[in-house]
C-alpha cells in the first residue's frame, strides 16, 4: 500500500530545480540566507491532509460555487464529491489523497515544461493539452500555503452569519476553496489569456509564491485586483508572462528584472529562492 507521506511541498520541487546548484539551491527566511536540498523548502507536514465536511461546510461551499457561471459549476462540484469520499476512504487517503492528486498532475506536465525552457509552445495546439496544462498553472497559483492561509483568513474578514456561528471549521473547507480557484483561474487563462516569454540576463528569482498577479496589492485581503496579470518565472532566466493583452515576447532590462524580482520577494509568503546567493543583498 505504500508508506504515508508526511513532508509535503506546496511548491513543485521539479519547478525549483533550474534555480539548483549542486543539489541544492539558496533561499531566504526571515532574512537569513542558507542554502538547502529542494527537500528542505517549501513543505509542512500533512499539508494537504483533507477531513470530511459537515453539512453547514458543505452549505457555505456551495454558496460559494453558485457564484460561478452555470457552465463551471458541475466541474466545481465533481471536486467537491471526489474531496468528500477521498476524505472517509481511510487515514492514508485522507492524509495523501491530494497530495497524490498533485503529484499526478506534476508528472503529467514534465515533458511540457521541457518545452517550456525552449519557448516550444506547440503543444497548446492540442486543445484537451492546453486545457490540462492551464488547469495545471491554475493549480500552481492557488496550491501554495500563502494562497491557503489567505483564503482561511476569509472566515476572518467576513462577518459569519449568525445561523453559521460556531457551526464550522474554516481549516475544513478553505484548501476545497483553493481548488475552487484554481479552476477558475485555469479557466481565465484559457479564455482569455496570452502566454509570453519574458527573457533574461538578468538573474531571475522565484519565491513560495512562484505564480503572481502583478497587479493584486495584498492576498491577505478581499480587496478584488482591477486587472489579472499573471508572471512566472521558470528559470533564472526565462519568465512567462500571462495577459489578456498582446504584447509579444520580450527580452528584459536590468531595472525590468529587478522590478519583477522586487515583486517576488513582496508576493513571497515565508521564502525567496535564488541560484546565487549574492542575489539577495541587492533585494
Amino acid at each position: 500500500m505504500g508508506n504515508i507521506i508526511k513532508k509535503q511541498h506546496y511548491v513543485w520541487r521539479k519547478y525549483l530545480e533550474p534555480w539548483v546548484i549542486n543539489d541544492k539551491i539558496w533561499c531566504q527566511r526571515d532574512n537569513k540566507v542558507f542554502s538547502s536540498s529542494l527537500m528542505g523548502v517549501a513543505n509542512e507536514a500533512y499539508f494537504y491532509e483533507i477531513t470530511e465536511l459537515n453539512a453547514i461546510e458543505q452549505e457555505i461551499l456551495h454558496l460559494i460555487i453558485n457564484q460561478y457561471p452555470k457552465e463551471n459549476r458541475k466541474l466545481i462540484l465533481d471536486i467537491l464529491v471526489k474531496i468528500n469520499i477521498i476524505s472517509k476512504i481511510s487515514d492514508k487517503t485522507r492524509k495523501n489523497g491530494l497530495e497524490n492528486y498533485y503529484g499526478f498532475m506534476e508528472n503529467n506536465a514534465v515533458d511540457l515544461y521541457k518545452k517550456l525552457y525552449v519557448k516550444d509552445l506547440s503543444f497548446i495546439n492540442n486543445d484537451f493539452v492546453k486545457s490540462n496544462f492551464y488547469g495545471f498553472l491554475g493549480l500552481q497559483y492557488t496550491r501554495t500555503k500563502k494562497m491557503l492561509v489567505g483564503f482561511k483568513n476569509i472566515f476572518e474578514i467576513i462577518p459569519t452569519p449568525e445561523k453559521y456561528k460556531g457551526k464550522f471549521n474554516p481549516d475544513n473547507i478553505y484548501r476545497v476553496i483553493g481548488l475552487i480557484s484554481a479552476e477558475s483561474i485555469g479557466n481565465w487563462i484559457y479564455l482569455m489569456g496570452n502566454i509570453y516569454f519574458f527573457d533574461s540576463d538578468y538573474e531571475l528569482i522565484t519565491c513560495d509564491q512562484p505564480i503572481i498577479n502583478i497587479h493584486a496589492s495584498n492576498y491577505d485581503t478581499m480587496k478584488p485586483p482591477k486587472r489579472l496579470e499573471l508572471y512566472y518565472p521558470i528559470t533564472p532566466n526565462l519568465a512567462l508572462f500571462i495577459t489578456n493583452r498582446k504584447i509579444g515576447n520580450r527580452i528584459l532590462k536590468k531595472e525590468d528584472a529587478n522590478f519583477y524580482n522586487n515583486l517576488m520577494k513582496q508576493r513571497s509568503h515565508e521564502q525567496i529562492y535564488a541560484k546565487t546567493p549574492d542575489l539577495f543583498n541587492i533585494l
